[in-house]
């Protein structure tokens, strides 16, 4: 930490700072987790950096009755099943288990079936993940010349943008869609899928924040890219067809300076309507990667829902359409 420090608010040139975190700080990690993006140094960039929590349906194989990895973790899960199952009833054992080993609680008996007990139609569905935010975060990436930082993992598996405690972040049920291998979910299990795929992807952003530090000797702001669809089967099934106005969300708790001149900017654009803290409010904790980082680091932090039926299915001319303002915006507030 010490060195780091150094770093950070010493007289070393922002050159080679940057080289001494990025040798301490981008050790190789599981690409399961996340991928960074770039930006290019040569060339002029922003004070900000974009993360996209939500931009992946994969359900790594481990996941539910998948294989845990190294034999160290699978023995440690092992034992922590072991010690949860001399508390319980003896396990029914009509799935052929012996009766030393716990039956798989969630088997797959459809093969269209992932890990989570899901089907590939559900996977394609909003529920697993933000639709169009993965391509629209590259496309903002390369038109601003800044970093990103992108999951690799479904929602489902663990929440990024949820702190790793809340009962939400391993979702029981999804837009009233049941998720069958996390029902009953042992702690074992979830702590798994925070140290493999949560933690991993903070890490990076942190790092990311770190890294720009070093460059350019100012902490970027952060813009986290999601999609929202227009109306939530849970409404629709109560006969509300377009809960959703708002072509673009802009969501802010702390800090909100920035925020408010992004929904300004937005609005002088005249694309349709803007939400403030819609559809989601940042202050009642719907947005923790920004909380997280935004704190630490004391830097604006906003996350940006652009609605799903504008840029889904994703082609080019979508991405660029709906890209475009928002990419004025971000210049015309951090340029």
């Amino acid at each position: 930490m010490t060195t780091l420090h150094h770093a950070a608010h010493s007289h070393v040139s922002p050159h080679h700072a940057a080289d001494d975190l990025h040798g301490l700080f981008f050790t190789p990690t599981p690409a399961e987790a996340y991928e960074h993006l770039s930006s290019d140094a040569t060339k002029p960039s922003l004070p900000l950096l974009l993360v996209c929590d939500h931009a992946s349906a994969v359900v790594p194989a481990w996941v539910g009755n998948g294989s845990s990895g190294s034999a160290d973790e699978q023995q440690g899960i092992k034992h922590k099943e072991d010690q949860d199952a001399t508390h319980k009833a003896p396990h029914n054992t009509k799935h052929g288990a012996s009766n030393n080993a716990a039956p798989n609680p969630h088997p797959r008996p459809d093969p269209d079936t992932n890990a989570l007990g899901l089907s590939s139609a559900v996977m394609q569905t909003h529920i697993a993940y933000d639709l169009g935010a993965e391509a629209m975060t590259r496309w903002l990436a390369n038109a601003l010349n800044v970093s990103a930082v992108i999951s690799r993992f479904s929602r489902l598996v663990v929440d990024p943008n949820r702190l790793p405690g809340d009962a939400d972040a391993v979702p029981e049920e999804a837009d009233g869609v049941v998720i069958p291998a996390n029902q009953q979910l042992t702690v074992a299990e979830r702590l798994r899928r925070v140290e493999r795929l949560h933690e991993p992807y903070h890490h990076a952003i942190t790092r990311a924040m770190m890294l720009h530090h070093a460059r350019h000797g100012v902490y970027p702001s952060i813009a986290a890219i999601h999609s929202c669809t227009p109306c939530l089967e849970t409404d629709r099934a109560r006969g509300i067809e377009q809960g959703r106005p708002w072509v673009y969300g802009v969501l802010w708790n702390h800090q909100p300076t920035r925020a408010l001149a992004m929904i300004d900017a937005l609005r002088i654009a005249n694309v349709g309507a803007i939400g403030d803290n819609q559809p989601y409010s940042a202050i009642t904790g719907a947005n923790w990667t920004c909380e997280r980082h935004g704190v630490a680091f004391r830097a604006d932090a906003m996350a940006i829902e652009v609605r799903q039926d504008l840029i889904h299915p994703v082609t080019p001319a979508r991405i660029e359409r709906w890209g475009s303002p928002l990419a004025a915006a971000f210049r015309t507030v951090f340029g």
